[in-house]
C-alpha cells in the first residue's frame, strides 16, 4: 500500500506550492483514522497531500491507497515497535517520493477501545519551491503565442520571400525585447519538446533526489501575445528613363501587424493595437538584411506599445544636477534616444464603472539616454527643471523630438531616425492587470 501511495506522491507532490523560495519547507498538519496505526498514518498523509495540492482524491483512490496487507496487520504497541515503524516509513517515504516529501512527525495518536480504530495527527514536511534568481511570481507572466499569416509568400523587390521566415524572426525578436524589459516573467512556448525531455531526465531513476523538488513547477501564463500579419508585395522602384537610376519611392507598405494581449485563463482581450511597417524605412544592402531589420523593427514597436500601455518606463533614481536612471535596460532603450518625462498627478476613474483609468501626466522635460546596461539606462535632463524630477516619474518616447548633434539642443518637428525611435504609444493608458 505504501509503495503505491508514495508513487502517487512522486507524481503530484509539488502541485500547488506557491509563495516560498528554495530552501524553505512547507509544514502541513493533517489527521487520519485507520484499522491499524500504520493505516491511520497513511490516511493522514493522503489528507496532507490533498491540502498541499488542492486536489480531492476520489473515494476509489482513497480506498486503494488505504487498503493492503500492511494496513490490516495488528502492530505492536510498544515504543520500540512504533519507532521501528516510523524509521521504516521515513525511509520508504523519501525513496518513493524521490525526495519530494522530506518526512513526517506524529503529533498525537490514540485508539478507540470501542471501535478499535486508530486516530493519528501528523505534521508532513514538503520542500519549498525551487526558485533560481527572481521569484517568477513577482512579475506578471507572459508568453508570445502564434502570429497568423494571410499568405505563405510575399514578393519583396522582385524576390519571393516565405512569410514564415519573417514571422519566426519577428517572434524571436519580440521574445527578446519583452524578456530584456524585465517587466514580465516570460514563458517559452517554442521549445516545449526540449523542456519535456529535460523534465524526463530529472524524473529518471538516475537523477539526484534533490532535483525532484524542481518537478511539477511548470508555470502557466497570465497573458498571451498573439496576432495576425498582413503582408504586401514591395515593388521594384521605377527607373528614371533619363538617368537609368531608380526613382525614390515615397511609401511602400510591407506588413501590417495586429496584435492582442489576451488573459489566458479566461480568453479576455486586455489590450490590442496595430502597427504598420514601411519598406522605405530601411536602407538594407541585401534582402536578408531587409528581412532582419524589418522584423527587429516590428518587434521593437510591438514591445514598446505593450510596455507603454501596461508598464511605461519610469525614473528609479534622480539627481539634483539632472542626471536620471531609468529601470529599463537591455534592448528596451538605446543610447542617443530622447524621451519625454511626465510627473504623475491625480488619479482619474471611469464614472460609469469606477475603473481606474490613469494618473494625469504633466510633461516636465526631456531626457537624453547616454548609456544602457543590461538592467538600467543612464541619462540626463536636456530640457526642463531638474528640481521637478522625482522617483516614479513616467518616461515615454516622443517621436516629435530629436537631439540635434550640432548644438545638443532638442529640436521640434524633426523626423526621427528609424534607428533611434521605433514609434510607440504615448496615450498614457494604464490597464488594471
Amino acid at each position: 500500500m505504501m509503495t503505491r501511495f508514495f508513487c502517487l506522491l512522486a507524481l503530484t507532490g509539488l502541485l500547488g506550492m506557491t509563495g516560498l523560495l528554495r530552501g524553505e519547507e512547507v509544514l502541513v498538519q493533517s489527521q487520519g483514522t485507520g484499522r491499524t496505526y500504520r493505516a491511520a498514518i497513511a490516511e493522514a498523509l493522503i489528507s496532507a497531500l490533498e491540502q498541499q495540492t488542492g486536489m480531492q482524491l476520489s473515494s476509489t483512490q482513497r480506498t486503494a491507497l488505504a487498503s493492503s496487507e500492511d494496513s490490516v496487520e495488528i502492530l505492536g504497541e510498544t515504543p520500540q515497535d512504533r519507532q521501528e515503524l516510523h524509521d521504516s516509513l521515513q525511509a520508504e517515504c523519501k525513496k518513493w517520493s524521490e525526495g519530494r516529501i522530506q518526512g513526517y512527525q506524529v503529533l498525537d495518536s490514540q485508539r478507540d477501545p470501542a471501535t478499535g480504530l486508530y486516530t493519528v495527527e501528523v505534521q508532513v514536511s514538503f520542500p519549498g519551491r525551487y526558485v533560481v534568481g527572481t521569484d517568477p511570481d513577482a512579475r506578471r507572466r507572459m508568453a508570445v503565442g502564434a502570429f497568423y499569416m494571410k499568405a505563405s509568400t510575399v514578393n519583396v523587390y522582385g524576390t519571393p520571400v516565405e512569410t514564415a521566415t519573417w514571422t519566426e524572426m519577428f517572434s524571436n525578436a519580440l521574445n527578446v525585447q519583452l524578456t530584456q524589459s524585465r517587466k514580465f516573467t516570460m514563458l517559452d512556448r517554442r521549445f516545449e519538446s526540449a523542456v519535456r525531455e529535460e523534465l524526463r531526465k530529472i524524473s529518471g531513476e538516475n537523477a539526484a533526489p534533490g532535483d525532484a523538488a524542481r518537478l511539477c513547477q511548470k508555470l502557466g501564463t497570465d497573458y498571451l501575445v498573439v496576432g495576425t500579419l498582413l503582408f504586401c508585395d514591395v515593388p521594384v522602384p521605377p527607373v528614371n528613363p533619363y538617368t537609368g537610376k531608380a526613382m525614390p519611392v515615397v511609401s511602400a507598405p510591407f506588413v501590417d501587424v495586429t496584435y492582442r494581449v489576451i488573459l489566458a485563463p479566461t480568453g479576455q482581450l486586455k489590450w490590442s493595437d496595430n502597427i504598420k511597417i514601411d519598406a522605405t524605412e530601411f536602407s538594407a544592402s541585401s534582402l536578408a538584411d531587409f528581412i532582419a531589420q524589418s522584423a527587429e523593427s516590428a518587434a521593437a514597436r510591438v514591445s514598446d506599445s505593450i510596455l507603454s500601455a501596461i508598464l511605461p518606463f519610469e525614473v528609479v533614481k534622480a539627481y539634483p544636477d539632472g542626471r536620471v536612471i531609468l529601470g529599463e535596460g537591455g534592448k528596451s532603450l538605446q543610447a542617443g534616444e530622447l524621451l519625454r518625462v511626465y510627473l504623475l498627478g491625480e488619479e482619474v476613474y471611469d464614472t460609469r464603472t469606477g475603473e481606474l483609468l490613469d494618473a494625469l501626466e504633466e510633461p516636465i522635460g526631456m531626457v537624453l539616454i547616454e548609456r544602457v546596461t543590461e538592467k538600467l539606462s543612464y541619462g540626463r535632463l536636456v530640457e526642463g527643471d531638474p528640481a521637478k524630477l522625482t522617483v516614479g516619474a513616467r518616461v515615454r518616447r516622443d517621436p516629435s523630438y530629436l537631439l540635434d548633434p550640432r548644438n545638443d539642443t532638442p529640436q521640434e518637428n524633426v523626423p526621427s531616425s528609424p534607428s533611434q525611435v521605433k514609434g510607440g504609444v504615448g496615450g498614457g493608458v494604464v490597464l488594471p492587470f
